[in-house]
């Protein structure tokens, strides 16, 4: 795992083409190397990760965390736009407390994530939020909680 949270691409490479290696496994903290990657903004190591056929990019940690998730959270907007690249990363994957990626960056401000987010056909931007609120109201909050 420190691999992947340094961002050792060569590392992480030499790994990843090790038969037998598991690119969906759990830490103790019940963090995916992915996932991990993903909070970081390691783009090259996400790559690295996206091109193993084995590996499911909507896997939750034990917080319910997608990759998708952590990058919108810590506002990886680099992340996010490779992540969405891929037609299999659902966008509308709630994490165990029902949040999905949209009201979570609009919550954040992240213009960036949004509009990103926004760009994707299956992307539902009036999805709520753990509070039942739309990206709208999640929007329109942080604002005002920021005066």
């Amino acid at each position: 795992m420190f691999s992947t949270a340094a961002g050792h691409e060569g590392i992480v490479r030499l790994l990843l083409e090790t038969e037998g290696v598991e690119a969906n496994c759990n830490s103790k903290e019940g963090r995916t190397p992915l996932q991990i990657a993903a909070q970081y903004g390691h783009e090259g190591t996400v790559k690295l990760f996206l091109e193993r056929e084995d590996l499911n990019p909507n896997y939750q940690d034990s917080d319910g965390l997608t990759p998708l998730l952590s990058a919108t959270m810590f506002r990886k907007g680099r992340v996010v736009k490779i992540l969405l690249e891929r037609e299999n990363i659902d966008p509308n994957f709630p994490n165990g407390e029902g949040n999905v990626s949209l009201p979570w960056a609009a919550a954040n401000g992240d213009e960036e994530v949004v509009g990103l987010l926004l760009q994707r056909r299956d992307i539902s931007p009036d999805g709520p939020s753990k509070k039942g609120q739309t990206p709208l109201h999640c929007a329109a909050l942080a604002v005002h909680e920021g005066s």
